[in-house]
């Protein structure tokens, strides 16, 4: 009994060894083949000999007619099933702020989850990149970034930030003081329109005056000069 259990154990080790170096693998761009992550073959080719300890994978590229072979029959909106892509599947179209993730280590599905925290997608039915680190280059961060946009890097001192606020002040300034010269403006216009209102109602009274009253007054003159 002591020895079963103790190949029931190694079996375990050995298994769960076995799902870690799958998940290893970076499925984007290498495949699994025999406890390896093999590099993935350029588009339009694919592996005729998996890779081993000594020499990477031996590429082929795909007959015209390639459906006997279905690493080469899975299109652009395929994806393959299993480790040994001998079944095909639809590929799910992700959208901004998302990528493609793949789920299990020998039967495979696939679904679109958001990106990282530190990482962004701008278009659709691709893959997240990391967002830009701004300090890294020596430049002020002018926008973070998110899911969906990198981050924006430009050149912000503490000068540049100070001379932010002397313009605004300046145009504060001088938006005050173009408002004080337009109520200045409308203040002598009303005045000048109110003394000419006053000044023609004290020539009508004279005119009046001097014609009916034949009177003249010191602040009127003659009728005759006003007449």
């Amino acid at each position: 009994m002591d020895i079963i259990h103790f190949l029931l154990k190694l079996l375990t080790i050995g298994f769960v060894l076995s799902l870690c170096q799958a998940v290893n693998c970076i499925w984007k761009t290498q495949y699994e083949h025999m406890g390896r992550c093999c590099d993935a073959c350029p588009s339009g080719e694919y592996p005729k000999i998996p890779c081993n300890d000594t020499k990477p994978s031996t590429c082929e590229k795909c007959p015209v007619a390639s459906s006997s072979n279905t690493r080469c029959s899975c299109g652009s909106n395929l994806l393959c099933n299993n480790t040994d892509c001998s079944q095909c599947i639809s590929r799910p179209r992700c959208k901004r702020g998302e990528e493609l993730r793949r789920n299990g280590n020998y039967i495979f599905s696939y679904i679109c989850e958001p990106c990282l925290n530190t990482t962004y997608n701008d278009a659709e039915d691709s893959m997240c990149e990391p967002i830009a680190d701004c300090r890294k280059f020596g430049l002020s961060v002018l926008f973070p970034g998110n899911m969906t946009h990198n981050a924006r890097c430009g050149w912000q001192s503490d000068d540049d930030h100070l001379a932010h606020i002397v313009m605004g002040m300046c145009l504060a300034i001088t938006s005050l003081i173009c408002v004080v010269l337009l109520i200045d403006v409308c203040i002598q216009r009303a005045m000048h329109k109110k003394r000419k209102t006053i000044c023609m109602d004290v020539m009508l009274k004279c005119i009046v005056r001097s014609v009916f009253l034949k009177k003249t007054f010191p602040f009127c003159g003659s009728s005759d000069g006003i007449i």
